[in-house]
C-alpha cells in the first residue's frame, strides 16, 4: 500500500517535472522567439535608420546644391543689374555730351561776355605769417626740479645724510646747468627760425604786392588805352573775354584777338578742339549672352558732321562774344582762323592745322537770330559767311587761312 502511494507520488513528481521542463522550454523558445524578433526589429530599425540618413544626406546635398543655384542666380541677376546700369550709365553719358556739344552756342547766348575792366584790378591778399609750434617758446627749467630740498631735522643729525645732501645738490645744480644751457639754445634757435620765417613772409609779400601792382598798371594802361582808341588796348581786352569764355572740359583756351592799326579788322586765332571731344560710341548695351557690355560705334560720317558743328558753334560764339564786347563798335570786320594741333596721320608728326577760316562784318552778324530753334549753326557758317571749312576735319585735311 505503502509502496503503491510512493509510485504514485513518484509518478506525480516525475510528471510535475516533466511539465515544468515543457513550460521551461516553453519559455526558452518563447525567449529565443522574443529575442529573434527584437533583433529583426533592431535590424530594421538600422535599415531605416541608414535609409534616413540616406535620405537626409540627399536632402542636405539638394539643399545645397539649390542654395548654390540660388547664390549663382542671384550673382548672375546682381552682375546683370549692373552691366545694365553701367551700359545705361555710359549711354547716357555719351548722349549727354552730345547735347552739350549740340548746344555750345545757345548755352552762351545767355551769358553776357562784357567784362568791366576795372573789376579786373585787385588788391594783394597777403597769408597771414604762420609760425606753429615756434610761436610758444620752450618753458624754462625749474631749479627745484634738479636740485633736492633740505633734510629735516632729524635728517641733520646725521652727518652722513648732510653729506649725502650735498653730494645730491652739487649734482642737481650741474644737471640744472646744463638743462638752463640746452634752454638757451633751443630758444636762439627758436627765434632764429621765428627771424627767417619773418624775413621769407616779408619777401613773398613784397613779391605778390609787386606782382599785383603790375598786373593793376597793366590794367590801367589798358583802361586808359581804351579810352583813347589804342588798337593794342582793344586787342587785349578782346582776348581776356575770348579767354574768360567758358568752354566744355577738354576744349583748349588758347586764343589771341588783334586789331590791325589804323583799321576797324581784328584777327583771331584761336585753338580748336580735336575731334576726339566727340564721343566715338553712340551707345552701349549689355550682351548677356558674353556677360559683356559692348559699344555701338558711332558712324564716321555723323562723328565728322558734329564736329563741324562745333566748330561752328565756336566761330559764332566767337563773333558774338566780340561784337558784344566791343560797346564802342570800334570793331566792324573780324577775321577768324580756326587751327587745331593733332597728329597728322599722313606722316605721324604733331601739326596745327587751319580748319575754318572766315571773314565775318558786324552788319552780318546782325542778320543772326540765334536764338531760333531752327537756326543752324554749320549751315550758317557755310552759306552766311561763306566761311572755308574742312571737309574732312578728322583726317586733318587743311584749308588755307586768311591772309591780313
Amino acid at each position: 500500500m505503502s509502496s503503491d502511494r510512493s509510485a504514485v507520488v513518484m509518478a506525480g513528481v516525475s510528471g510535475f517535472h516533466q511539465e515544468d521542463e515543457a513550460a521551461r522550454r516553453a519559455r526558452e523558445q518563447e525567449l529565443q522567439r522574443l529575442r529573434q524578433e527584437r533583433q529583426a526589429l533592431e535590424k530594421e530599425r538600422l535599415a531605416l535608420e541608414k535609409e534616413r540618413r540616406a535620405w537626409e544626406g540627399m536632402r542636405l546635398a539638394w539643399e545645397k546644391e539649390h542654395q548654390a543655384r540660388e547664390r549663382e542666380s542671384r550673382k548672375e541677376r546682381t552682375d546683370a543689374q549692373a552691366l545694365d546700369e553701367e551700359a545705361a550709365r555710359r549711354t547716357s553719358a555719351a548722349r549727354g555730351r552730345v547735347v552739350i556739344l549740340q548746344r555750345l552756342l545757345k548755352e552762351s547766348l545767355e551769358r553776357d561776355p562784357r567784362i568791366a575792366p576795372a573789376s579786373l584790378k585787385r588788391q594783394a591778399k597777403i597769408p597771414p605769417l604762420e609760425l606753429g609750434d615756434l610761436e610758444e617758446p620752450h618753458p624754462v627749467p625749474s631749479r627745484d626740479a634738479y636740485v633736492p630740498s633740505p633734510p629735516g631735522p632729524f635728517g641733520r643729525m646725521f652727518e652722513w645724510q648732510q653729506h649725502r645732501y650735498e653730494a645730491e645738490v652739487e649734482e642737481g645744480e650741474a644737471v640744472y646747468r646744463r638743462a638752463v644751457a640746452e634752454h638757451e639754445r633751443q630758444e636762439a634757435n627758436r627765434l632764429r627760425r621765428i627771424a627767417e620765417a619773418k624775413r621769407t613772409h616779408e619777401q613773398e609779400a613784397a613779391r605778390i604786392t609787386r606782382e599785383v601792382a603790375e598786373e593793376n598798371a597793366r590794367i590801367e594802361q589798358m583802361i586808359v588805352g581804351l579810352r583813347n582808341g589804342d588798337h593794342d588796348a582793344l586787342g587785349g581786352y578782346l582776348t581776356m573775354v575770348l579767354q574768360k569764355s567758358s568752354y566744355p572740359q577738354g576744349f583748349p583756351t588758347r586764343v589771341s584777338a588783334v586789331q590791325l592799326p589804323e583799321s576797324a579788322l581784328l584777327v583771331v586765332e584761336k585753338r580748336l578742339p580735336t575731334i576726339e571731344v566727340i564721343p566715338p560710341d553712340k551707345a552701349f548695351r549689355h550682351v548677356r549672352s558674353r556677360k559683356a557690355v559692348e559699344s555701338t560705334p558711332r558712324p564716321m560720317s555723323e562723328i565728322r558732321d558734329l564736329y563741324q558743328s562745333v566748330i561752328a558753334q565756336i566761330v559764332l560764339r566767337t563773333l558774338r562774344e566780340v561784337f558784344t564786347a566791343d560797346t564802342a563798335g570800334r570793331v566792324t570786320t573780324v577775321v577768324f582762323n580756326g587751327l587745331v594741333r593733332a597728329v597728322d596721320p599722313a606722316t605721324g608728326r604733331r601739326a596745327e592745322v587751319c580748319l575754318i577760316a572766315l571773314r565775318a562784318t558786324r552788319e552780318q552778324f546782325a542778320d543772326l537770330v540765334l536764338d531760333e530753334p531752327e537756326f543752324d549753326p554749320l549751315e550758317c557758317v557755310r552759306r552766311h559767311f561763306s566761311a572755308k571749312l574742312s571737309p574732312r576735319p578728322e583726317a586733318l585735311v587743311a584749308v588755307e587761312p586768311i591772309p591780313v
